[in-house]
């Protein structure tokens, strides 16, 4: 009996004794999950504050790239699709007019978006002399922004003699709009 009740205190003691030691190593383990933790919540703050350092600057950079874009001469003026289609109707209306011939009328064809530029396409309808349409066709081309006809109907007038009746339509492209 004296035996089992040393035994019973030598393995209450040795309870005793490893109980701590068990809770102390949770501890530490539990101390160094949160010191990881800590550790990789602070340099997720260092590169979200080195991001929002540079925003400005990334945005400035930006602004440079679009002014250059648009100064490039490759794009229609106009920040909507609407005063890009106004933008190409006047380039359109003044080599009409350089040329001699006479604007009957214009329509702005619908919009196409791809690749963020937008496609703005004017159909007009125009009365011009063969001399006339040369020069037309030349100032589109020679145009800057660059234009392109897509489509040119030329028919003679009834009769022979006189004005051609040209249909025709002309594209550019602009930055695409939000």
């Amino acid at each position: 009996m004296i035996r089992s009740r040393a035994a019973a205190a030598l393995a209450l003691a040795v309870v005793a004794a490893a109980l701590p030691l068990a809770v102390g190593a949770a501890l530490l383990s539990a101390w160094r999950d949160g010191e990881a933790r800590l550790a990789a919540t602070e340099a997720t703050a260092r590169r979200l504050e080195t991001a929002a350092a540079a925003a400005p600057e990334l945005a400035e950079q930006r602004e440079a790239l679009a002014a250059r874009r648009r100064a490039g001469g490759l794009l229609l003026p106009g920040g909507s699709e609407a005063l890009a289609a106004a933008a190409l109707q006047n380039t359109l209306k003044a080599a009409v007019a350089e040329a001699g011939g006479s604007l009957i009328s214009t329509q702005a064809l619908p919009a196409a978006s791809t690749g963020g530029l937008t496609r703005i396409a004017v159909r007009a309808r125009l009365g011009a002399d063969l001399a006339a349409l040369r020069a037309v066709l030349h100032a589109i081309d020679a145009a800057r922004p660059p234009l392109t006809v897509d489509r040119l109907e030329v028919r003679a007038p009834a009769g022979g003699g006189g004005r051609l009746d040209i249909h025709l339509d002309v594209a550019g492209f602009a930055e695409a709009t939000p």
